[in-house]
Parts: structure tokens; C-alpha cells; sequence
């Protein structure tokens, strides 16, 4: 079966010419995907010469491959955090992924971006013992930074232990994208672009 992503149906991104000259900038953001698009919109305002290229087609590479959620429940992300550094960098990150999710809200709302945003639980479950373990570890691990965790239910998969947390999303990531890009000025983006050499 060959895969195939649902957002690339009726979305129209724009296309961009191909750079085939050198440039001097002072920020070079490399990938036109959600983290690249994002650097650009939250840079398009400043006195700095910045320009994005990207090697294929805009939102076409991770971005259009996307689940289309905006959600701090990242499985077993945490624990691997916590195992590698300390229960405090796992809450750092966890704060950081809550204000990407309030920061991306705020700009879809503030641009009145066109993304199918809905408010929805998102939900994380196991299918074995080792997994249970994980999954109450996580649970432990939110409690404690006093986020409430929701028992979660589904007659479409079968699970062992299911859990949730509120306040996250589910969003069109290209539409998204698209919406971002309307308000950057074209001429700083890129398509078809290949960098070769770079000389700070």
C-alpha cells in the first residue's frame, strides 16, 4: 500500500522560484517545513536580512507527514529525558511544548489563519506489561506537575491502559502553513534549493 497524506488534498500552497545566486544574509533558516516557516513568520518584523530555502517543495518533507496534533503527550519522551538528564529538564521541556502549543494558538487566532484548529484530548495507551509500566510512570510524572490526566476509553483499538491529557489540538498542518507564508514576504523563501557551501 503506498502511503499517502490526506493533507495535501485542496490546500494550494504557493511555489517559489529557485535561488541560483549567492547571498549574504545574517540568518539562513534551511528546511521550509513547520520549524522553518515558523523561524521566518516570527522573524518577517525584524531589521535582520533573513532568508529560507528549501530543498524540495514547501511543507512537503516531516510537515505534510505530520499527525496534525499539537500536543504535549509525547509517550514515552519523558521518561527518556529524565533517564538521560533529571526530572527538571523533563518539566522544562514539557513547559516548553505547552507554550508552543498557547504560542501557535495565539497566531492562528491572531492571523486569523484558516486551519481546521479544534480542541481535542490527546491520548497515549500500552499493549503489554513493559508498557504499562511506562505509561505509569508518565502519569506519575504529569500528577506531580499538577496536569490533569484523564482514563481514556476506545472500542477502535485494543490497549491495556489508556490516558489523556486536555488542552491540546488537532490542527491542518499545510493549511496552517499556507496562512504563515501569506503574511512573510515571498521574496525571502526559496523552493528547489540546495545548499552547497556556506562561509560565516
Amino acid at each position: 500500500m503506498k502511503n499517502y497524506s490526506i493533507w495535501k488534498e485542496n490546500v494550494g500552497l504557493s511555489s517559489f522560484i529557485k535561488l541560483n545566486e549567492n547571498k549574504d544574509v545574517d540568518v539562513l533558516i534551511i528546511g521550509g517545513g513547520m520549524t522553518g516557516i515558523n523561524t521566518l513568520y516570527q522573524l518577517k518584523d525584524s531589521s535582520l536580512e533573513v532568508l529560507l530555502v528549501e530543498q524540495n517543495k514547501i511543507g512537503m518533507g516531516v510537515t505534510v507527514n505530520s499527525t496534525g496534533k499539537l500536543t504535549y503527550l509525547q509517550e514515552d519522551l519523558y521518561e527518556k529525558i529524565i533517564k538521560n538528564f533529571d526530572v527538571e529538564t523533563a518539566r522544562r521541556y514539557l513547559d516548553s511544548q505547552k507554550y508552543a502549543i498557547d504560542l501557535a494558538c495565539d497566531i492562528i487566532e491572531e492571523e486569523n489563519i484558516d486551519c481546521n484548529l479544534l480542541e481535542a484530548p490527546s491520548y497515549v495507551y500500552s499493549l503489554d506489561k513493559e508498557e504499562d509500566k511506562k505509561l505509569d510512570d508518565l502519569k506519575k510524572f504529569l500528577i506531580d506537575y499538577n496536569i490533569n490526566v484523564i482514563e481514556g476509553e476506545s472500542e477502535l483499538i485494543e490497549y491495556r491502559k489508556m490516558i489523556g491529557v486536555e488542552n491540546t489540538y488537532l490542527f491542518h498542518p499545510l493549511k496552517y502553513i499556507k496562512g504563515l507564508v501569506n503574511k512573510i514576504d515571498s521574496s525571502k523563501i526559496y523552493e528547489d534549493t540546495s545548499i552547497v557551501k556556506m562561509e560565516k
